[in-house]
């Protein structure tokens, strides 16, 4: 596997992760102390003027990313699997909505 693929993959799952991060901020399951406590101590990270390495933003980016991996993890399972579009089925197989066609139908005599 070359680095371009490596490169891609990972930008693939970042953006994963930030859709899910994104969809369990709005999900009224997640507490509300983890949807403001880790996200605001990420951001309050990034404006300080302390930081870690001086001038190199490269340590922001990765304690965001840990920090948005952090929310994610600590996030009742049940709302992960609904914000990545997978439910648990009654029967404990999982169904995933990609797999749904959501359409109109009309019965004509």
């Amino acid at each position: 596997m070359n680095s371009t693929t490596n490169r891609s993959g990972f930008s693939l799952h970042l953006m994963r992760d930030a859709m899910t991060a994104w969809r369990l901020l709005r999900d009224p399951r997640v507490p509300g102390v983890l949807k403001f406590g880790l996200p605001f101590l990420a951001f309050v990270y990034w404006v300080s003027p302390i930081d870690l390495l001086p001038g190199i933003v490269i340590d922001d980016i990765a304690l965001v990313i840990a920090a948005m991996k952090m929310f994610i993890a600590m996030a009742p399972q049940d709302a992960v699997n609904r914000a990545n579009g997978v439910d648990n089925a009654p029967n404990g197989e999982q169904k995933n909505d990609d797999d749904v066609v959501d359409t109109t139908w009309q019965v004509i005599d």
